[in-house]
């Protein structure tokens, strides 16, 4: 699934100012059907029947792209923190934040291990941390931001992908970066 969510996330992510613009416009397309649909009653008692199907498909187009949009967020996210996930399960040989090194890397490994998706709670990150694991895998390179009203929360995001980027991928709770400066 990293690969299908990898292939995924630079083939979406670059082409979603095209399919936003297309959600608009077929939002804006529904809405005429339904203006069109609104005046012709009023002056037939007529069913319009062919601009009613015009207003159907059009918000149809728009919710399926909406839809679309949510799904391959949600896979694209979930094939990060499969990645994340593997990475971490391999023998840890350092973790640094921000160039240098925690006291005790085992609290941050393991509630980066149990990285969930927390319900937001009308906060926002705040101070960015950049957190560099070193396994015998590989190296995974992660952002972690502090939330602004939880100070033991951290919101992680994975720069590998583009869309984990500037979308959360999940939140962990953890003491260890407290020292950090």
């Amino acid at each position: 699934m990293d690969d299908f969510a990898q292939q995924l996330d630079s083939v979406i992510t670059p082409l979603q100012p095209i399919i936003f613009t297309g959600g608009l416009v077929a939002l804006g397309v529904a809405a005429f059907f339904q203006i069109s649909i609104i005046r012709f009653s009023k002056k037939t008692a007529l069913k319009p029947k062919l601009k009613s199907r015009g207003f159907t498909i059009a918000l149809a187009i728009f919710l399926s792209i909406v839809a679309g949009e949510f799904a391959s967020v949600t896979i694209i996210k979930s094939g990060a923190v499969d990645e994340i996930r593997s990475i971490l399960s391999e023998q840890v040989v350092s973790v640094s934040i921000n160039g240098g090194q925690i006291s005790n890397p085992a609290i941050l490994v393991s509630a980066l291990k149990n990285m969930c998706n927390t319900p937001a709670h009308h906060s926002h990150p705040t101070k960015n941390y950049q957190l560099i694991v070193n396994t015998v895998r590989g190296t995974l390179q992660l952002d972690l931001q502090k939330d602004s009203a939880n100070p033991n929360e951290y919101w992680v995001y994975y720069p590998k992908f583009l869309t984990t980027q500037t979308n959360e991928v999940g939140r962990i709770c953890t003491d260890a970066i407290r020292d950090v400066n």
